[in-house]
């Protein structure tokens, strides 16, 4: 009888598993803690060290953060093909070390990147893809090699008798735990209190330290003096380079923004972030500015009253330009400024005469000043852009019913809406639209550049006769300088024929809209040499 051939398919010889790292497992697990810590310092600083050539819109962010996803996903597929293929401790360590000495050369690997996209703005309609080009260049090493981390040393530790879910838990928990720290120790203590670059210092030289105790040997202790230049050139190198013919006398990294106060063709400035837009300037021997500033004002047309206004708040009263007009123009008034940057604060304090024109300066989000408040104003001002993007909270329907609670019964609200150009009114006619859902008239006073329109609104019903006895019969200097500038001072706003679509906490698309125009304005900036 002839046996029946066994033809079952042989199945290889197991790979013989390595065997368990002779490396402490505690200095593996401080690894990937401080390497969790680093990612997520790295991602907030680079928001900052974005914030002077891009903003810090929405979509910065989105570039940020998708990037910073993508990047760890790659690193997370690399760190664990390696650990199948048996790599060690010092491979770990190695690869820690060469992303942290990366991450602390990443601010100056950015800025002629972030200065090249940044003057090409323009070209592409927005700041999305100046963002994703900077965080390819700068980024993409050091978080693509700090994401190598979590697999392999989840692969080193699953190696002998450990459980490899315990393992990647006890690993997933450390690396979540120093990311918790790498979120609020830079927000809270580095960036303030040393700067951003110094910032990217500290964080990518923490890992680095582990990673060189970790591989035990002299000479990988001693590559930490690369991280000694970088620290100097922090201090040596400007944040930002200068325009033509613009002497810096201030610059600093406040909480929110990236500030400047510079002296360019006899005038004094205060810039942020990106400095496209002018928070405050100051021109010697004039009261003006050459600036949609130099219009609130005109709020006294609005109202017959000769004491108008006797109360008025300011919210984004950033360098004090708003609050100087006004105060010159109506010396009894009592004004408060309302800011949410105390750098800003300060600067306006010492360059600007932001404290000589105000009586009263509190620190807060404009909006929730208004909801914390208890007085009543005759004039709000609604100056309050950011970078080149209103926020969105402060121009919704919601925000300006908050607005007209805390305007008395002759009370103007005056809203300052810029980056329009050409004949794209979407933004204006919104923001206009948002307005005239909350009071009964709007007026709307177009700038000479064709940057910048001003909105005006009522508590009560003014008819366009009104505005014009009151304009005929004002006796203000100042006032009827900067109205005869134009035969007609004020329009009233009608929404007829227009979109009646408006801004709600809700839905709110300023970024969008702005972004729209973006391109039109670069060129226009550039052309006017401004």
């Amino acid at each position: 009888m002839t046996k029946k051939k066994n033809t079952k398919k042989q199945q290889p010889a197991a790979k013989p598993q390595a065997p368990a790292p002779k490396t402490p497992s505690g200095h593996i697990f401080l690894q990937v803690f401080v390497s969790g810590m680093a990612v997520m310092a790295l991602e907030l600083s680079a928001s900052r060290l974005y914030a002077p050539y891009f903003g810090s819109s929405v979509f910065v962010w989105a570039g940020l953060i998708g990037a910073l996803l993508l990047f760890l996903a790659i690193g997370y597929h690399i760190g664990g093909n390696m650990s199948r293929a048996g790599a060690g401790p010092d491979r770990l360590f190695m690869l820690t070390l060469a992303g942290s000495v990366y991450a602390g050369a990443s601010p100056y690997i950015a800025m002629p990147v972030m200065s090249y996209m940044a003057d090409r703005a323009g070209f592409f309609g927005n700041m999305l893809p100046g963002v994703l080009l900077t965080t390819l260049v700068a980024l993409a090493a050091p978080l693509i090699l700090f994401g190598c981390a979590l697999p392999l040393a989840t692969g080193i530790l699953s190696r002998g008798e450990r459980d490899a879910g315990s393992v990647a838990g006890m690993l997933y928990a450390l690396s979540t735990a120093g990311s918790i720290i790498g979120v609020f120790l830079p927000v809270l203590v580095t960036l303030p209190t040393i700067g951003t670059r110094l910032t990217f210092l500290v964080f990518s030289a923490a890992p680095a330290l582990v990673a060189a105790a970790g591989l035990a040997r002299v000479k990988w202790l001693l590559a930490l003096i690369v991280f000694i230049p970088y620290g100097i050139m922090a201090h040596a190198i400007p944040i930002k380079g200068f325009a033509p013919g613009e002497k810096m006398i201030a610059e600093r990294e406040t909480e929110y923004n990236y500030a400047r106060i510079v002296k360019q063709n006899g005038m004094r400035q205060m810039t942020i972030d990106q400095g496209w837009l002018t928070y405050s300037n100051i021109i010697p021997g004039r009261l003006k500015t050459d600036s949609y500033r130099d219009y609130f004002p005109l709020a006294k047309l609005l109202s017959g009253d000769p004491d108008y206004p006797k109360n008025v708040c300011i919210l984004g009263a950033a360098g004090g330009t708003d609050a100087r007009i006004l105060k010159h123009t109506f010396p009894q008034t009592k004004i408060t400024g309302v800011e949410i940057d105390p750098g800003l604060i300060e600067l306006g304090n010492k360059y600007m005469e932001l404290k000589a024109a105000t009586d009263r300066i509190v620190i807060s989000d404009g909006r929730a000043f208004l909801r914390a408040d208890r007085e009543k104003y005759d004039l709000i001002v609604v100056d309050v852009y950011n970078q080149s993007y209103i926020p969105f909270h402060m121009a919704t329907v919601e925000f300006f019913l908050l607005v007209r609670e805390r305007l008395t019964e002759r009370g103007v609200v005056a809203f300052n809406v810029a980056w329009r150009t050409g004949d794209d009114m979407r933004l204006v006619h919104r923001c206009a639209n948002t307005l005239s859902r909350v009071f009964p008239s709007v007026y709307i006073r177009q700038m000479a550049p064709k940057t910048n329109i001003i909105l005006f609104a009522t508590v009560k019903k003014t008819p366009l006769e009104k505005m014009n006895s009151v304009y005929n019969a004002v006796d203000n200097e100042y006032i009827r300088e900067i109205a005869d500038e134009n035969p007609i001072p004020l329009q009233i706003y009608s929404t007829n024929n227009k979109t009646n679509e408006v801004f709600t906490d809700d839905l709110a698309p300023v970024e969008q809209l702005t972004d729209d125009t973006i391109k039109e304005i670069a060129e226009y900036i550039r052309s006017s040499g401004s």
